[in-house]
């Protein structure tokens, strides 16, 4: 009589758990095993494959949601096929467990001998965690063991930085290596970049630029953008993190039948993740001409570098009528200015000078030449 009590009592507090389990959302497709389904609970039917016959031991071949599912109280009468279930989450490490090493999970224990031998083997753990059933503990000894000595990957995805500051790399403009950081490379996270933007996937060595991109975990990555560009701030927004696969229990909405489980993809959308980038704020470079009397100077030209030996210019600029001349989107940064051309009337000053860029500001130069004496 005690053990017949205690094993009603355990399932009364089974059932307490289950109802008060919590919901939250399917994942989406970064892993093949995942579906779209927004939220928990959620209706389902069973398909009913038939029996599953290994040793002495039978049970039923299920599909739930197009996934193997498993009898998970073996005593209770099967549900047969197309009886319609409601499944939710079920929140338990060693279900979990049996699920993701079991038959046809994401890490498929190696010691099934065969089809058979694993969907019975799998139900019956799940039976034994599940509802306390213990028929049949030499065919379950071996799985147990293995799944005791398991742990679960992390499949949480985390950008390793959340705000950085884009610096000048040779002629570019360039973030530091980000890493999203995850226990395994099945989830990730998918940006839309900035169209002078390019991905560059270190890990994987694989550049894109601009568009939509997916970034797995445990890829290292960085963005980069020409200088002559300014892109302010842009963010990734806020990003799923919290992925995980997940048991889930279905229930038959009539008549006592065992429930079945499977296993599936799921996010929590209360977790999140997100990136910055400061692009580097540019400025600009107004060169302004006169002569010694005070005239302004039209037609004079001007070559401007980031290297004070003036290699690699940035190109070569002429004054306009009002004696002057404005170049945009400069790194803030020192450029060298030196004149190259001048009206015939004035002595040439190729004088290599230099001025600090300023972020946000336009900054002016004036350079101012005698006339040639007779």
């Amino acid at each position: 009589m005690k053990k017949v009590f205690n094993k009603v009592l355990k399932v009364i507090l089974i059932c307490l758990m289950v109802l008060g389990t919590i919901n939250i959302n399917i994942a989406s497709s970064y892993a093949e095993t995942t579906t779209n389904t927004d939220k928990f609970p959620m209706d389902n039917t069973v398909t009913y494959k038939g029996k599953i016959t290994y040793g002495s031991n039978t049970v039923g071949d299920f599909m739930v949601n197009g996934k193997q599912a498993f009898c998970m109280a073996h005593p209770i009468t099967t549900p047969g096929n197309g009886i319609k279930l409601t499944s939710q989450i079920y929140h338990d490490s060693n279900v979990q467990k049996a699920l993701y090493y079991g038959w046809d999970g994401m890490e498929q224990w190696s010691g099934f001998k065969s089809r058979e031998h694993g969907i019975v083997v799998t139900s019956l753990v799940l039976s034994y965690y599940y509802y306390g059933d213990n028929s049949s503990p030499k065919t379950i000894e071996d799985f147990l063991n293995y799944i005791n000595s398991k742990s679960l990957p992390n499949y949480e995805v985390t950008f390793s930085k959340e705000k950085v500051t884009a610096y000048k790399s040779g002629n570019i403009q360039r973030t530091e290596t980000i890493t999203l950081s995850s226990g395994a490379n099945t989830f990730g996270v998918t940006v839309n970049l900035q169209n002078d933007v390019t991905y560059v996937d270190e890990t994987h060595n694989i550049r894109q630029k601009g568009g939509s991109v997916t970034i797995k975990g445990q890829t290292k990555f960085h963005l980069e953008a020409p200088l002559n560009v300014n892109l302010g701030q842009w963010t990734t927004g806020a990003k799923t993190r919290g992925y995980t696969y997940s048991p889930i229990i279905s229930r038959s909405k009539t008549g006592n039948y065992q429930p079945l489980g499977h296993i599936e993809g799921t996010y929590d959308p209360s977790k999140t993740t997100s990136l910055t980038v400061d692009w580097l704020s540019l400025g600009n470079l107004k060169i302004a001409k006169q002569d010694n009397k005070g005239n302004k100077v039209p037609n004079t030209q001007f070559k401007i570098s980031y290297n004070s030996d003036m290699t690699s210019p940035i190109g070569t600029y002429t004054t306009t009528s009002d004696g002057s001349v404005t170049i945009n989107d400069l790194t803030p940064q020192n450029v060298y200015i030196q004149e190259t051309s001048v009206p015939n009337h004035l002595v040439l000053d190729n004088t290599v000078h230099s001025i600090e860029i300023k972020t946000g500001e336009t900054v002016t130069f004036t350079q101012t030449n005698n006339w040639k004496q007779g």
